[in-house]
């Protein structure tokens, strides 16, 4: 992640760390499973899920996506 994507991640970790998370759904591009571990970082979430049908496209276009859209909180 950019130092960019760090902050946010931290950010979206704080916002989440009051709700009760059962699983973190990602895809497989490298930086949501580092948003991932980062979130893990301010609690335990039992499960991390990678699916392979999350990621449409190609690199160029999800260099630009929000790791928001990658996130799924039941």
């Amino acid at each position: 992640l950019s130092f960019d994507g760090q902050a946010q991640a931290e950010k979206a970790a704080t916002y989440l760390k009051d709700r009760k998370i059962d699983k973190l759904i990602v895809s497989f591009v490298q930086r949501t499973m580092q948003t991932a571990d980062i979130i893990q970082e301010q609690f335990v979430i039992p499960e991390i899920e990678v699916i392979t049908e999350l990621y449409e496209g190609n690199i160029e276009r999800w260099k630009f996506i929000d790791f928001y859209e990658n996130l799924i909180i039941k």
